[in-house]
């Protein structure tokens, strides 16, 4: 099995942290229990691939640097994209089993984790430089 792994990367990526295989081992279960039900198993499926779709975004977004403007905004929206697309699913899937009222909530704070992301995320560059506000009074 270790030569199969050597040679898959996405087998090699998955096998490289133990929370990846808790989570495809999981994911798998989740999927045999949820046979019979095409729903549950897209479900399962698609937050699945988002997840570990996620991770890999965040990791090659961790090793670009700093100054790399270029390279780390589209991994940047890459990752806010996934991680919105996570959220909406799963407030969904929770939406449908409480009242109106409460998906209300739900769905208010999607909304503002998502936004709150994509500020913190996207809306800097970084802290600000030493001398930035000077500079910029002048």
């Amino acid at each position: 099995m270790p030569i199969l792994i050597g040679f898959n990367p996405v087998l090699r990526f998955i096998s490289s942290d133990p929370a990846l295989l808790f989570l495809t081992f999981t994911s798998g279960t989740a999927l045999y229990r949820a046979r019979g039900q095409p729903w549950t198993a897209l479900f399962v499926a698609s937050a699945y691939l988002n997840l570990v779709s996620l991770i890999l975004c965040l990791r090659l977004l961790e090793g670009v640097p700093r100054a790399d403007h270029r390279r780390r905004r589209p991994l940047q929206l890459a990752v806010l994209v996934l991680a919105a697309t996570l959220n909406a699913t799963f407030a969904y899937q929770v939406s449908k089993w409480v009242t109106p009222d409460g998906a209300a909530v739900i769905w208010f704070a999607t909304a503002a984790v998502t936004a709150c992301g994509a500020f913190l995320l996207c809306g800097g560059d970084g802290p600000p430089r030493p001398g930035a506000r000077a500079r910029a009074a002048r």
